[in-house]
């Protein structure tokens, strides 16, 4: 479900599997955060099971999967009732400040790929037809700067909200909110881009409207049964949105 020419007067944007590759970056990073966090304290053993509670399977991530929808406190928590049993060496709260290092740490060592090949294109079109653009993501602060540097985007966005920023994550609508507040955008003209069920519950909480970006068969019914538009990459907004 596509619409012809929908006016839009600000768009935000999901990161991970909406404007870059999610599989290639955070696959391969959440095997050498964990597999590095648990060698050095001797515990190698339970690392597929905890890549399994994040979602991962193989060389790909499932698409409801705490890596993909959650944020790195899910995450810590659905590889701790694994960790626990195995009699960790620290306790939750070590765990997870720990865990969150580690991803940060190793991040350069991560694949930034653009989900499509004309990405810096695409959004700098909807700047230049006055389009204002934001970035909202549930990634922290570092991480999501590596990311934009290597796609080469980081200076389209107005605003930039991480977990990092002083508000709720998705699917709380307060960066929404906040960023339809500070550029004075009506609500009924701002679209969210986004991959998964979280950003569409995001869009719909903040009273804006949503295209989808479907990964899979699963994630397009969904989108086509509630989404405003759906697209396979970001290359189609140029034709979506005036």
């Amino acid at each position: 479900m596509t619409k012809s020419q929908i006016k839009a007067e600000a768009v935000l944007f999901d990161k991970d599997g909406t404007l870059m590759d999610f599989d290639s970056f955070w696959v391969s990073l959440s095997r050498i955060a964990v597999e590095e966090l648990l060698e050095g304290w001797g515990m190698r053993d339970p690392t597929d099971k905890i890549l399994f509670s994040f979602g991962i399977q193989g060389e790909k991530a499932d698409r409801d999967g705490v890596l993909c929808k959650g944020n790195y406190k899910q995450m810590a928590q659905a590889a701790w009732e694994i960790l626990r049993k195995a009699a960790p060496p620290c306790s939750f709260e070590k765990w997870e400040k720990s865990l969150t290092e580690s991803y940060i740490r190793n991040a350069p060592r991560g694949t930034v790929r653009p989900l499509c090949d004309n990405l810096r294109e695409i959004l700098s079109s909807l700047s230049d037809r006055g389009v204002k653009t934001a970035l909202v993501t549930t990634d922290n602060a570092f991480i999501t700067g590596l990311c934009l540097e290597r796609l080469g985007i980081g200076d389209l966005f107005s605003r930039i909200y991480t977990a990092d920023s002083p508000f709720p994550l998705k699917p709380k609508p307060d960066a929404a909110l906040d960023f339809c507040r500070r550029e004075h955008c009506r609500r009924e003209g701002v679209w969210m881009v986004g991959d998964t069920e979280t950003d569409l519950l995001f869009a719909k909480a903040a009273g804006i409207r949503f295209i989808g970006i479907a990964a899979d068969g699963k994630t397009r019914k969904l989108f086509e049964k509630k989404a405003d538009a759906v697209i396979e990459n970001p290359s189609a907004l140029s034709e979506l949105l005036f």
